[in-house]
């Protein structure tokens, strides 16, 4: 089978997603392309006529390439589009989709569409030294525009914890928000190191596509600290394996009556106890997700022989042609649904008609 996996840039920076295309190429040829940086990369992707096109939190490709004539699959990502509409997922899962998160996964069910739960777990190899662990709380800071998370660890400044910030923004040139104990680090064992010596791991994000790097960092004995928001919800159960702290709570409170709150939770929760308590479960999610990643060959396949028989009902949706249109022309982004893009898409979806219900069972 002939994979094309569309990527955008900044994921290649990371392993957030090379290990699925990596699991993908030992059944798989698979090619990737960023489109991100050029767009007219998906008429070349038209031209090689693969089997299957993936599309990772590029997800509105996915009718296009139907409409074309390809079939593609859907991975968008809670960080990205939890607020778009159940139409939304409507169109871009009519083939099948693979979701990280229960937000995700619910979203394409109501939107009568199928999907592939794949909750993801790393392998567990690390040894916890608790007298190693001199840093309280750790932050990799992701981008000044999670206000929240940045309100929350400038609350615990004046605390008298041990804290270190790490910057590993996506866009790794962009100013520091407050003064960094450690830059972007190009090897990522260096990171590891910090991972030893920490107790605490504030999550970087108000919402998690897959989380990654909170479960890295419960490798290491680090309990996750978040928002309560898609994604952190699927990994941390306040108070025993982790602090989940309410959105609201956070636009209430002042940074002090924060810094008070959080610093007394820290300070009281039975951290030993929860890192027993992650390891075990990142040990048994492991397990439970090798067993359901086995079974991806054969969903993907399936996918692309139910296409091939209901070719022609899906080249006969309307919807897909005019979308499709909208592409060709410039008229929307495919690339990213939080720009104006949403807006034509909101007109869209409420002036056209809500495609027929193509799927005949969940995953």
């Amino acid at each position: 089978m002939k994979i094309t996996f569309l990527n955008l840039t900044p994921h290649l920076k990371s392993n957030s997603n090379k290990w699925l295309s990596d699991y993908i190429s030992e059944f798989a040829e698979v090619t990737t392309c960023c489109v991100d940086t050029d767009i007219s990369i998906i008429y070349d992707v038209l031209v090689s006529e693969p089997d299957l096109v993936i599309c990772f939190q590029c997800d509105l490709l996915a009718p296009w390439f139907l409409s074309k004539g390809i079939p593609a699959i859907s991975i968008p990502m809670a960080d990205a589009c939890e607020n778009m509409p159940d139409d939304y997922f409507s169109l871009s899962g009519m083939l099948g989709s693979i979701s990280f998160t229960q937000l995700i996964r619910e979203k394409f069910y109501n939107a009568n569409n199928e999907t592939f739960n794949l909750k993801y777990f790393p392998q567990v190899e690390e040894q916890i030294d608790f007298d190693k662990k001199d840093i309280d709380v750790f932050y990799g800071f992701r981008g000044k525009n999670w206000s929240n998370v940045i309100k929350l660890f400038k609350s615990l400044k004046n605390s008298g914890l041990r804290l270190h910030t790490h910057n590993a923004t996506d866009n790794h040139n962009e100013k520091n928000f407050i003064d960094f104990d450690s830059l972007y680090f190009s090897d990522v064992f260096d990171l590891y190191k910090i991972y030893n010596r920490s107790k605490f791991y504030l999550c970087p994000r108000d919402t998690e596509g897959i989380g990654l790097s909170t479960l890295n960092a419960m490798r290491f004995g680090l309990i996750p600290i978040a928002i309560n928001g898609a994604g952190n919800e699927d990994y941390i159960k306040d108070g025993l394996n982790g602090i989940l702290i309410d959105q609201s709570d956070i636009n209430k409170s002042s940074e002090e009556q924060l810094g008070k709150i959080l610093s007394r939770r820290i300070k009281n929760f039975n951290h030993s106890r929860a890192v027993e308590y992650n390891l075990n479960y990142l040990t048994e999610g492991k397990k439970d997700f090798d067993v359901k990643i086995k079974s991806l060959e054969a969903y993907l396949k399936n996918r692309v022989n139910y296409y091939q028989a209901s070719k022609k009902s899906f080249k006969n949706q309307n919807r897909l042609k005019f979308f499709s249109t909208l592409i060709d022309n410039n008229f929307i982004n495919p690339i990213n649904p939080l720009s104006i893009t949403k807006g034509i898409l909101l007109i869209f979806f409420k002036f056209t008609k809500a495609p027929q219900k193509l799927m005949p069972f969940r995953w």
